[in-house]
């Protein structure tokens, strides 16, 4: 029989798979590294470990969303603070939670916002580069 805490780290494995927008065949390959065909065939130090891992993964994910929309506003010089940037990445890919959001949304929403910040600096690089010619014809 399977003990409350070991049920709680299984139910709190699939809900944070559900969360990343985990494949089967991911999942799957999780058990095969851990030489195990059921989730409850772990132990619950490596059920904490494999939650660990997967949470530090969409954590990192999240601070670099946060780090390229900070980046955006401060180069627009809009307010910035964390609210406004969870409210930002919630609206642009339509999830209620910041915390919601899986990995792949997370991915695609950094590289949007990364590319907005490179095509504004090539912008202003250019723009810098007219102003000095004119300022030298002059």
């Amino acid at each position: 029989m399977m003990d409350k805490n070991k049920k709680k780290l299984i139910r709190q494995y699939y809900a944070t798979a559900r969360l990343l927008g985990l494949m089967e065949d991911f999942m799957a390959a999780i058990k095969e590294s851990y030489g195990v065909k059921h989730m409850n065939e772990l132990s619950c130090s490596e059920l904490l470990e494999i939650i660990n891992k997967l949470d530090g993964e969409a954590n990192l994910w999240r601070r670099r969303v946060m780090a390229a929309i900070g980046a955006y506003l401060r180069r627009y010089l809009y307010n910035e603070n964390t609210e406004i940037i969870k409210a930002i990445a919630c609206r642009a890919t339509g999830y209620k939670e910041f915390n919601y959001i899986p990995i792949s949304r997370l991915r695609s929403l950094y590289n949007e916002f990364r590319n907005q910040n490179n095509i504004a600096e090539c912008i202003n690089y250019e723009i810098s580069k007219i102003e000095l010619t004119i300022a030298q014809k002059n």
